[in-house]
């Protein structure tokens, strides 16, 4: 029996349950991060009561999963956890960037930047659907780095502000948050904006980032002028007017089934003109442009694209919004899984490697993972995939979605009980926060954006909001020029940038459009980006 026949997905448990009040993250628009988790906490933002949950999963007593703390916070749109889940990066949609220092029975804020990122009043609300709302929810990734805890600076987190095209390193332990380093795309050696990005687990200092003009850029943080640049060939044989742009990246981490993988997700919109060449204000609509969407596979060994198509079918896309991929790898002990979701639709698809190639498994009927039915009876979408480790050493998945709910999911399969079976991990979140670092700053560095008490402490605060993503670059860095090398030729095109207007989203590049979404990082990746 194949895996397609044997896999099943139920609902467990539902830790939160459905809420009325989702005014908030209806439809999911954006592609809202709202949940993440390592293999022993679990995370999870409601925006209705603007509470951050942290719940155990390693309870051996009574249910599987038990509250840990909770802590207010505003206005949430994406939240990733480190992987010792000792520490909590929530981006908020004035602007900041909220850091929590996460302990066994409380959460408390560790710092606040002001005016770090562009999601505001113009970036984050309703705009012409002429853009199909590229410009809407600039912030696309956010991930901590992964690796062995102790051995690198696992409280690192990259974020990427899509309307600037870049990213930044932001480095958590710094006792007032520190912009340890910011990545513009020409410093690297790509052209187009920086829609998405994530940390390479299996290379020490090194990222993968996917721009706008659909090329993905291998980045060794210590050799910027080495960069490394792949083409897929969606990319280098389109000859529609516009191109595909590169939303989502995940890097995956080398096993015994398979090297090094890059999972990335591609968009493009094609935009339709209102007939009578008006804006309709039915923002519960969908979108008149047509969205379409491609999940490929690139084997870095072998240095070989697998397209697999959208994945996740839609039908459309709301109006004001954009697509998002979620993506999370299923570590199982026979099979090397991928579990891929988006924001616009409640089915999640499995992806799985089978005889040294990736595949979709299409389950039979009744066996897939959904998004549950609100109370209403209305179809809800994702606002988080990740996986966690109950108490019996079995890997469950968790979803959260628009209705306020957070399900965990139990993994079967038919012949094979341990098939979910893993390493159980014990609770590893201690009562004290991580140890504060200074941060020594050269006397020639720019100013960064003031922390929340600073901007309160200040007399100018216009001052504070000035100082903008990425205004600071660690000690000693200097930034410069280099000529990246593209493992396949680039192809250049007339392309129509797309989602170059009023709103200025992404960088018209020479080889395609700017496509402004992408979600995602969280620790047990809902890589929405």
């Amino acid at each position: 029996m194949d895996l397609a026949e044997a896999l099943s997905f139920t609902t467990s448990e539902q830790l939160l349950s459905s809420s009325t009040s989702t005014n908030a993250c209806i439809k999911n628009r954006v592609g809202l991060v709202l949940s993440c988790s390592t293999p022993f906490a679990i995370f999870h933002y409601s925006p209705s009561a603007n509470l951050l949950q942290l719940y155990d999963a390693t309870c051996t007593e009574g249910s599987n999963c038990c509250l840990r703390s909770s802590i207010e916070i505003r206005d949430v749109i994406h939240i990733a956890c480190s992987s010792d889940g000792r520490m909590l990066l929530a981006i908020q949609s004035d602007g900041g960037i909220s850091c929590i220092d996460v302990m066994s029975q409380s959460m408390v804020i560790r710092w606040k930047l002001d005016g770090v990122h562009s999601h505001n009043s113009k970036h984050g609300a309703q705009g012409v659907t002429s853009t199909a709302a590229v410009h809407h929810g600039p912030i696309h990734s956010v991930s901590f780095r992964t690796g062995d805890v102790g051995l690198t600076n696992c409280y690192e987190c990259l974020v990427v502000d899509g309307v600037k095209g870049q990213c930044m390193i932001i480095d958590c332990q710094a006792t007032n948050g520190n912009i340890s380093r910011e990545i513009d795309p020409q410093t690297i050696g790509l052209g187009g904006a920086i829609l998405c990005a994530d940390w390479n687990p299996n290379t020490a200092n090194e990222i993968v980032v996917g721009c706008d003009d659909g090329r993905v850029g291998i980045v060794n943080l210590d050799q910027l002028d080495s960069t490394v640049i792949l083409i897929p060939p969606i990319v280098q044989e389109n000859e529609e007017d516009v191109n595909w742009s590169c939303t989502h990246i995940h890097l995956l981490k080398e096993d015994s089934d398979s090297g090094a993988t890059v999972a990335a997700g591609f968009c493009r919109v094609f935009p339709e003109d209102d007939v009578d060449g008006e804006d309709d204000d039915d923002s519960d609509g969908d979108n008149d442009a047509m969205h379409e969407a491609n999940f490929l596979i690139y084997d870095l060994e072998n240095k070989l694209w697998t397209e697999l198509g959208d994945v996740v079918p839609f039908f459309g896309v709301p109006r004001f919004g954009r697509h998002v991929f979620y993506s999370n790898l299923l570590g199982t002990n026979t099979n090397r899984i991928l579990l891929v979701g988006c924001n616009v639709t409640g089915e999640i698809c499995v992806i799985a490697h089978i005889d040294e190639q990736w595949e979709v498994c299409e389950l039979q009927e009744g066996n897939g993972a959904t998004a549950p039915v609100s109370e209403d009876d209305e179809f809800t979408f994702p606002t988080g995939l990740s996986t966690t480790v109950d108490k019996n050493g079995m890997i469950r998945m968790m979803l959260s979605a628009t209705d306020g709910s957070l399900s965990v999911m139990q993994i079967d399969h038919c012949e094979n009980e341990e098939f979910s079976s893993t390493e159980r991990h014990p609770w590893m979140i201690c009562n004290e926060p991580v140890e504060k670092r200074d941060v020594v700053l050269p006397s020639d560095t720019k100013s960064v954006p003031k922390t929340q008490q600073e901007s309160n402490n200040s007399a100018d605060k216009s001052s504070a909001k000035q100082a903008s993503f990425g205004s600071q670059t660690s000690g000693g860095f200097t930034f410069g020029s280099n000529q990246a090398k593209p493992y396949a030729k680039e192809v250049s095109t007339s392309a129509t940038p797309f989602g170059s207007g009023e709103f200025g989203f992404g960088r018209q590049s020479s080889l395609s459009s700017s496509f402004g979404s992408m979600g995602f990082g969280a620790s047990s990746a809902s890589k929405p980006a």
